[in-house]
């Protein structure tokens, strides 16, 4: 649910088409309700789904003050706006704290002239902000710059952290002079390039994990998900819900703690017949609710370099071309009067250790964790970089802010992994997501919510403790005692294999019963394909290897000689990889940050709105 505000020191801002790019900015899709606020020197709208709870109250204005609240709410009835402005008035931003959902909010005080923009605890909801000259502009969208920018110059760090980590690091956005909110802070400006003032309202999370036993660690975790997760069901104030489904564990937890009240429908995307396709529909037919196949089939494929263009434009530029087929899902889910998605998305990373690279995790990435002063010397993307020496530079920058900013090297392994996965990972690679999904939906997942992130530091069930970087011998069969305790204690959840084991299975974390049920139930197969016995092959929920070479590439290479990307990488390099003949295994990965950093190349070609 976007907004976005301008303040100008200039007589008016209202020229035609910047209003109308920041109309556009907010409701790429055309689906969203929008409230806006235009006169002398200030516009400010916000935009959201017609049946929004919240409404109309995400705008405030009170002839003193005005404002706009994005993200959820999950404790308040009512945006607490005479709380916020009290907070900010008095100085004591410890109020920010109540607000424990994704959320960013920005308030003008037209008294003094000054703004105030607030981010909440990890800047899940990204609020970006220009503090120029003459105007300052904020929003939860990068779109909007991109639109109502006047000038607008490529940040080449962005590229740096994008092949390195597969996402921008700390405030870095792919426009220069364009910086993302840090997490848990107020920003204080007078318009127009005045006096700034940041300051912190809650600390960055900490490590503490307790002695206790771990039953009463799992205990401690269903009580505090019993009382979190349903609040995430009450953004509608009227239609039905949806929640992604699939054959893992996350979503499952989260549909589980489903108010009894809430009209929950689920929905799975992907290729037919892949077995999270599968297991949504038995899911579903269980609990007796509709189930959604969202089929990734030959007509969406023939459209898939559309479709990629249109994920970067919507989400502006803040997520990976290759997870396009979320734009598909998405517009499926509208299409349906779906209007509020409920998501597992994070879970895995904060209490199940999943540091699968290099999707997610980026071998840079796992790098850092493992030791603060790796640098990626010998990393084959460095030889992509026309100017190597800019390239480290960039990470050597970023490396510091993970040390200023996190404390990086006085944490311990575990710690740091855990961290960069709130700080980081979650809050730009899934909330690149959380851009894209705004275009169409209310979006939230409860394992952002601040209560549920905190457990995950003092949890001895958690990555603190089950990190695959710690351990010679991995503990695997505890990775999945937690939530398969959760899931055991659901009525339907509990007779429903979770790759292929019932939640009891998993539940007790003793390595003896975990292996004899994991034998009897995948023993057979494994001795069949060791004898060389015939298998039926599994279809994967996506097949990008096969998806980038025949569908996207061909769109993609009609161009080949004029890509931008030219300018700061070997072209030499790029159309060797870019060789659909020689295609290897892996390099659907590397071709994917190519075709990204081009497309977000190409929306700097825009129109451009004069000041």
């Amino acid at each position: 649910m976007p907004g976005c505000m301008f303040i100008s020191n200039g007589s008016r801002v209202d020229a035609q088409g910047r209003l109308s790019g920041a109309r556009e900015s907010i409701d790429m899709a055309r689906k969203l309700a929008v409230r806006e606020c235009s006169e002398e020197r200030l516009y400010s709208a916000v935009s959201f789904v017609s049946n929004c709870r919240l409404g109309e109250d995400r705008f405030f204005d009170d002839g003193r003050a005005c404002g706009w609240y994005c993200g959820f709410l999950a404790d308040h009835a009512a945006v607490p706006w005479r709380d916020v402005v009290a907070a900010l008035d008095s100085g004591k931003y410890g109020f920010f704290r109540e607000l424990k959902s994704h959320f960013a909010l920005c308030v003008h005080f037209r008294d003094t002239g000054e703004t105030c923009m607030v981010s909440d605890r990890c800047s899940q909801q990204p609020l970006f902000y220009h503090d120029g000259s003459d105007q300052l502009i904020c929003s939860t969208t990068l779109a909007t710059f991109f639109r109502c920018l006047g000038r607008r110059e490529f940040e080449e760090k962005w590229l740096s952290d994008f092949v390195f980590f597969n996402f921008p690091v700390g405030n870095t956005t792919p426009i220069r002079n364009v910086l993302r909110m840090p997490a848990a802070s107020v920003l204080r400006t007078n318009s127009g390039g005045g006096k700034q003032v940041m300051e912190g309202y809650a600390p960055t999370y900490a490590a503490d994990v307790p002695s206790c036993p771990e039953q009463e660690m799992k205990e401690r975790t269903y009580e505090v998900f019993a009382q979190r997760i349903p609040k995430y069901y009450n953004s509608l104030s009227k239609g039905r819900y949806a929640a992604s489904v699939t054959s893992g564990f996350d979503s499952r937890v989260a549909i589980s703690f489903k108010p009894k009240d809430v009209e929950l429908e689920l929905y799975t995307y992907g290729i037919a017949g892949c077995p999270d396709m599968h297991e949504g529909a038995q899911i579903a037919a269980a609990l007796e609710l509709v189930h959604h196949a969202l089929e990734i089939d030959t007509n969406v494929l023939g459209g898939l370099y559309g479709l990629a263009e249109k994920t970067l434009k919507y989400s502006g530029g803040t997520i990976n071309a290759l997870r396009s087929s979320l734009t598909f899902a998405y517009e499926r889910l509208a299409g349906c009067d779906l209007q509020s998605v409920i998501t597992g998305i994070s879970a895995d990373h904060f209490f199940r250790s999943s540091g699968a690279t290099p999707h997610t995790f980026s071998v840079s990435a796992i790098g850092m964790v493992k030791d603060p002063a790796y640098r990626p010397l010998d990393s084959k993307f460095l030889d992509l970089f026309r100017n190597r020496d800019a390239a480290l530079g960039n990470f050597e920058a970023s490396a510091h802010h993970l040390e200023s900013a996190l404390s990086w090297s006085s944490r311990r392994l575990s710690d740091r992994q855990l961290t960069f996965a709130h700080y980081e990972l979650a809050t730009k690679y899934f909330g690149g997501e959380l851009a894209l999904a705004d275009n169409y939906v209310a979006m939230a997942s409860p394992y952002w919510d601040s209560d549920i992130r905190l457990l995950s530091y003092h949890s001895n069930l958690s990555t603190l403790t089950l990190t695959p970087f710690i351990h010679d011998e991995f503990p695997y069969w505890k990775r999945h005692s937690l939530f398969g305790h959760v899931l055991s204690r659901h009525d339907v959840f509990r007779n429903l294999p979770v790759h292929g084991l019932l939640p009891a299975h998993y539940a007790p974390g003793r390595k003896i019963p975990y292996l004899f049920h994991k034998v009897l139930r995948h023993g057979p197969d494994k001795i069949g394909r060791m004898l060389g016995l015939p298998s039926r092959p599994e279809v994967p929920l996506e097949d990008w290897k096969y998806w980038v070479r025949d569908h996207l590439l061909e769109d993609f290479c009609r161009n080949i000689e004029t890509l931008k990307i030219y300018e700061y990488m070997s072209a030499d390099r790029v159309k060797a990889l870019l060789q659909r003949e020689r295609l290897q295994a892996s390099d659907h990965y590397v071709i994917g940050k190519i075709v990204t950093a081009e497309m977000v190349l190409s929306l700097f070609d825009g129109p451009t709105v004069q000041p």
